[in-house]
């Protein structure tokens, strides 16, 4: 796998990108366009893994980036819809909680093997 930016890691980016626009828009109670700019990313989250699979482009970059965009907007969500008070704050913590177990989970496996060698997923076998 390499590292560069193709089609997969360029819509991984622009998820990324979208973060700002989507908080923007909810603290300015743009709950609409709020929801199709997450509509947006959540489109783009599921092109990239397509593209990344079906034409190979699967890369070093991708396989880091692209979990952390989705962690990235999830949390921001989360803590971003708490503050507003739509959504209960123990709801965002347990939720951004699970993900920092996650992360520090597969922080352990990759200091311990060297590697973080998953199971692969049963579409990709």
């Amino acid at each position: 796998m390499a590292l560069s930016m193709n089609t997969a890691n360029k819509l991984t980016v622009f998820r990324i990108v979208l973060i700002p626009f989507f908080v923007i828009l909810l603290i300015y109670h743009y709950i609409a366009i709020a929801l199709l700019v997450f509509g947006l990313a959540s489109v783009t989250d599921a092109a990239d893994g397509f593209i990344a699979r079906r034409w190979k482009q699967k890369t070093r970059l991708g396989t880091f980036l692209d979990p952390m965009a989705d962690k990235a907007l999830l949390s921001t969500s989360f803590v971003t819809l708490a503050i507003l008070h739509l959504l209960p704050g123990w709801l965002a913590v347990i939720t951004i909680s699970r993900d920092i177990i996650i992360v520090f989970g597969a922080l352990i496996v990759y200091i311990l093997n060297g590697n973080l060698m998953f199971l692969q997923p049963f579409w990709e076998r």
